[in-house]
């Protein structure tokens, strides 16, 4: 015979407080002394109450879901990052919905048929989804844009000020006499990589810097692998090779150690972007652009937290400073 449920009357009947009190000590709405909440949650504990999330939800409006859109999963960075952001906003009881949407022809319809709960927030990092589309397919006032594609919409924006650092990099180039220079990117479609790569080369042009071959990988380390041997047969041989990803930067310098008799950076010089753990090991050491991560995962969770307490507040553009770190590839 199945046990009975424990419900909020019962912890209200042994507690002797009212449903309300026992509503309130497990929402944090509402005024509710801490004697009286001490004693709703040591009654629970010892019936082995908890709340059902789906009614809290009914009730209050909120469902603590946070939709977080992303291309795939496969760069190196991608983990650490959504690691620690999936750690922070659990940590402020939000729990992430994560939704990949690399290979599907229309983003937008498959969102419209296969997204049907509710969520108080939605952090964009795919390429393939405009702020309209997400206002509209999540139903939320104001999505968090971190893919550039914030447009004319009102909406929260998160963007890195990469220029500065791509600059340091190029300098850095021309003062070691690495005049040849090939380019690494990612996908082409990406608003953020198309930026990045004009910021790159108008600074590599401001340095008289000759770009001698420039190609598109994934941002997986594969790619950077198999796309070497095409980067180093450009005429003239590059001095350097950029690349707009760490995890491709990797690949790149593993084949080189595999495959040629060149010297790191003897004979070609290997710079990344991103800078992932990864990127200080002795086997790499290598120079990259390090985002500071823990200010947009700390500016991610406080715009969720302003959506969920004041949906309608205007909207927030926030710009996370970038820095240059030199190591022994270059």
């Amino acid at each position: 015979m199945p046990m009975k449920k424990v419900t909020s009357h019962d912890v209200a009947r042994v507690a002797g407080v009212s449903r309300t009190v026992v509503s309130r000590a497990f929402s944090n709405q509402g005024r509710v002394s801490q004697k009286n909440r001490d004693l709703v949650m040591r009654v629970a504990s010892q019936l082995g109450y908890a709340p059902d999330a789906i009614a809290q939800s009914l009730h209050s409006g909120k469902t603590g879901f946070v939709a977080v859109v992303v291309n795939h999963f496969h760069d190196l960075s991608d983990l650490e990052f959504f690691d620690r952001l999936v750690e922070q906003l659990q940590k402020s009881n939000r729990q992430a919905v994560m939704i990949r949407l690399e290979g599907i022809d229309d983003p937008a319809n498959y969102l419209k048929q296969t997204i049907s709960y509710h969520v108080d927030s939605a952090v964009v990092f795919a390429d393939n989804i405009s702020a309209r589309a997400a206002k509209d397919l999540f139903r939320i006032a104001t999505p968090i844009m971190l893919n550039g594609l914030a447009g004319d919409a009102l909406c929260d924006a998160l963007n890195a000020d990469e220029s500065p650092s791509l600059q340091q990099l190029a300098a850095l180039m021309a003062q070691k006499g690495q005049r040849r220079v090939a380019l690494l990117g990612g996908r082409s479609s990406a608003h953020g990589e198309q930026l990045r790569q004009q910021t790159f080369l108008a600074h590599a042009a401001q340095q008289q810097l000759e770009i001698v071959a420039q190609l598109s990988g994934d941002y997986s380390y594969l790619s950077g692998f198999n796309l070497a041997p095409q980067l180093l047969d450009a005429l003239p041989a590059p001095q350097a090779i950029f690349c707009t990803a760490d995890s491709m930067a990797m690949g790149v310098m593993d084949y080189i150690r595999l495959h040629t008799s060149l010297q790191i950076p003897q004979d070609v010089a290997v710079y990344g972007f991103d800078d992932i753990p990864m990127a200080a090991w002795p086997s790499y050491q290598l120079t990259s652009v390090r985002r500071d991560m823990d200010a947009m995962i700390a500016a991610i969770v406080r715009l969720v937290e302003l959506r969920s307490g004041s949906p309608q507040a205007a909207p927030q553009q926030v710009t996370i400073p970038t820095e240059l770190v030199v190591r022994a590839s270059c």
